[in-house]
């Protein structure tokens, strides 16, 4: 949904006529139901189960409609909404550090490679997941370790000549490049949902591994 003055306003329980189309509504109006029935959008919430958000709008829409939601980043919006009305706490830490766009080189090549590994590589190298028992942990909040991302560890499959999961500055002795490089199925990795090596992804590992001081032995 989209109003006049730009700002956001979500509604629940679309009909299907009314998805994939930009909606204008008035927000003078004291009530907007009767214009989001009139595009389409169902407002008999009992039939679908979800939130009554429509029961509700009566109450909060003029609250909803005094926040401009444009100012928000779009990983800060939820948040940053949630406080404006209310339902949050300001009590946020003044940097927050979280995954970022692997594709962007103004950021630091070391959450570059973070970041692409929790997305990629996170799912299975995890606890209770289903390379729990492989020696490495690649999601976000674990990785900042370099023991965890694997840098120095001896791999529990031997595949000559590969001595290290990551061997620094080696990506001749790295398993986790080889892995991520091949397409056999019995080596890829990701095993599951890639036929085609990534190429970008395969670069930025090995940039990553050919900055890592020291010599593993």
């Amino acid at each position: 949904m989209q109003k006049q003055n730009s700002k956001l306003m979500f509604a629940l329980g679309t009909k299907t006529v009314a998805e994939n189309k930009m909606h204008y509504v008035n927000e003078s109006q004291d009530d907007p139901l009767p214009q989001y029935t009139s595009i389409g959008f169902s407002t008999d919430y009992s039939t679908f189960g979800i939130h009554p958000y429509f029961k509700e709008t009566r109450e909060k829409y003029h609250i909803y409609s005094s926040i401009d939601f444009r100012k928000y980043s779009i990983d800060r919006l939820v948040i940053g909404s949630g406080i404006e009305l209310g339902y949050l706490e300001s009590n946020l830490p003044a940097t927050i550090v979280s995954t970022v766009d692997w594709e962007d080189t103004s950021l630091p090549l070391e959450l570059r490679v973070r970041s692409y590994l929790d997305i990629n590589c996170a799912h299975c190298h995890s606890e209770e997941s289903y390379c729990e028992y492989r020696p490495i942990r690649l999601a976000f909040n674990e990785n900042d370790d370099d023991l965890n991302k694997g840098v120095c560890v001896p791999p529990d499959t031997q595949i000559s000549p590969y001595t290290f999961i990551i061997s620094s500055g080696r990506i001749d002795r790295s398993i986790l490049h080889f892995r991520i490089s091949s397409t056999e199925e019995q080596y890829r990795m990701p095993l599951l949902g890639r036929t085609l090596q990534h190429a970008e992804g395969v670069r930025l590992i090995e940039d990553w591994i050919n900055s890592l001081e020291g010599v593993c032995e």
